[in-house]
C-alpha cells in the first residue's frame, strides 16, 4: 500500500475517481487529506470537517465478487486501532457507521468506479465541539479520551490493521463474516427500528448479520433478511 497526502480536497473519494479516468493506477492507492470541502457519506450526507481535525482517508481497491464485504472489513480494521491502540470500545452500526456509545465516530462510503472500488473512511479525531445539528450525534475521539490524534498516525496503524484483515477476509469471506465480524456489532439482540427513503419503518429485534451481509431483523418470530436501510435503536417498546 502507498498513499498520496493532501492539505485539502473536495474529496477523495472524488480524486480517485478522476485518477482512475485519467490515468491507470495501480490498486490499494491510497488517499489522505488535512480537510474536505465536499466530503459526503452515504446516501449524499455531507461530512464535516476541519483542517487536521478527521482521518479522511479512501483507498482504491480491485472490484471483488462481493465488495459489500470490504466496508464491513473496513470498520472491523478502524475499530480495532480504536481499540487497541487508543482503548476506546467502538462498534459497528451496520451497514457502514462506526459507534461509541449511540454516537457517531466515524463512518464508511463505498463506491464503484471503473473495475475497481474507492472505499473512504472518515473518523472524527480531534473536534472538540460539533455544530448544533449533530452534537447530541457525533463525538470525536479527542472528547472520549482527551488525546490528540495525528491522521498519518492513524494512517499507520489503520493500513496495518486493513491489510490483514483484507487477507483473512480474501481466505475465507463466509468465516469473516460469520466469526470474526459479529462482535463488532452494536445493538445485537436489542429492538431496533429501521428507516427506509420512502419512510417505511421496521421494527424487530436485530439478530445479526448473514454470510451477505444482510441484516437479520426478527418480526413475530420470523427473521427477515433486510439488505439496506438506516438502522437506529428504538427507544419506544
Amino acid at each position: 500500500m502507498r498513499s498520496l497526502f493532501f492539505d485539502h480536497l473536495g474529496s477523495t473519494n472524488d480524486f480517485l475517481k478522476e485518477l482512475i479516468n485519467g490515468l491507470s493506477p495501480a490498486p490499494f492507492l491510497g488517499v489522505l487529506t488535512n480537510r474536505q470541502t465536499k466530503g459526503r457519506g452515504r446516501l449524499n450526507r455531507t461530512w464535516s470537517s476541519e483542517k487536521g481535525s478527521s482521518f479522511l482517508y479512501s483507498l482504491l481497491l480491485p472490484d471483488e465478487k462481493k465488495p459489500f464485504h470490504l466496508g464491513f472489513v473496513a470498520a472491523v480494521s478502524a475499530i480495532e486501532v480504536l481499540n487497541k491502540n487508543y482503548s476506546i470500545e467502538a462498534f459497528m452500526k451496520w451497514p457502514n457507521d462506526i459507534y461509541w456509545q449511540n454516537k457517531k465516530l466515524g463512518g464508511i462510503l463505498l463506491e464503484k468506479e471503473k473495475e475497481f472500488l474507492i472505499l473512504g473512511i472518515g473518523i472524527n479525531l480531534n473536534q472538540q465541539i460539533f455544530s448544533d445539528d449533530i452534537r447530541e450525534k457525533a463525538v470525536s475521539l479527542f472528547q472520549i479520551s482527551g488525546i490528540q490524534v495525528s491522521p498519518r498516525m492513524f494512517l499507520i496503524y489503520f493500513e496495518k490493521s486493513f491489510l490483514k484483515n483484507f487477507q483473512k477476509w480474501k481466505e475465507n469471506p463466509y468465516f469473516y463474516m460469520t466469526q470474526i465480524l459479529p462482535p463488532y456489532l452494536c445493538w445485537i439482540n436489542e429492538k431496533v427500528v429501521l428507516e427506509y427513503a420512502d419512510q417505511v419503518e421496521k421494527k424487530g429485534i436485530f439478530k445479526g448479520i448473514d454470510q451477505d451481509g444482510f441484516l437479520l431483523l426478527e418480526r413475530n418470530n420470523i427473521i427477515e433478511k433486510i439488505p439496506s436501510g438506516d438502522l437506529k435503536l428504538c427507544l419506544s417498546q
